[in-house]
């Protein structure tokens, strides 16, 4: 007489886990002997990505591109890259400091300017500190209007020489004409001096 053999199986378990595409494989043994049954387990169709690069819109696994994913990555690249660029200028602006009528701080402002010119609208609306860039542009041009514009009554198209000697109203103060600095016409002012002294001391005698 035969015995038909009842098994006493226990749960399933993974032995060969599924992926988004491929089936897995599930195995269970009987308790009483060591008769095995498997069967596959299911393709999830879950895919898996990366947090960097290509792999954050493509499946590490079966390298499905994800077009909503892919459109949301570079999206994301490009608010950084206008941000990286705005923070660029935003430190060439802070950098001009305080304004003077210097060669050196004229470049820091061109430089600014410049680098502002080249950035996109989008990357422009994150440039917080222009207010700063085109204040410093009035104020240079300020001074240099002040340094440029004429202040010598005798000369109309020249600054004041500082070194000239005046009687208070930018001429001379022996002989009432303008002079300029430079050798040979201060030798021209001692020639008026001694004539003027001389003019006087015989008008005296």
């Amino acid at each position: 007489m035969s015995v038909t053999a009842v098994h006493s199986f226990g749960d399933w378990a993974v032995t060969t886990g599924p992926t988004c595409v491929d089936e897995g494989e599930e195995t269970r043994v009987c308790a009483g002997c060591p008769e095995t049954e498997t069967r596959p387990a299911a393709a999830t169709g879950v895919h898996s990505y990366g947090e960097t690069g290509d792999e954050r819109f493509t499946c590490t696994v079966c390298q499905q591109v994800d077009a909503e994913r892919k459109a949301a990555a570079e999206a994301a690249d490009r608010a950084a890259a206008d941000r990286a660029a705005a923070e660029a200028v935003i430190e060439k602006i802070n950098a001009i400091g305080e304004v003077k009528y210097t060669d050196e701080s004229k470049a820091e402002i061109d430089a600014a300017r410049a680098a502002y010119n080249d950035l996109t609208q989008t990357q422009k609306a994150l440039v917080e500190n222009c207010g700063v860039l085109e204040t410093a542009e009035s104020r240079y041009a300020e001074l240099k209007a002040a340094a440029e514009t004429p202040t010598d009554p005798a000369n109309p198209t020249a600054p004041t020489d500082p070194d000239r000697p005046s009687g208070g109203n930018g001429r001379c103060k022996w002989c009432g004409k303008g002079h300029t600095a430079n050798f040979l016409q201060r030798i021209v002012g001692i020639w008026h001096t001694i004539l003027f002294f001389w003019a006087h001391l015989f008008g005296l005698r």
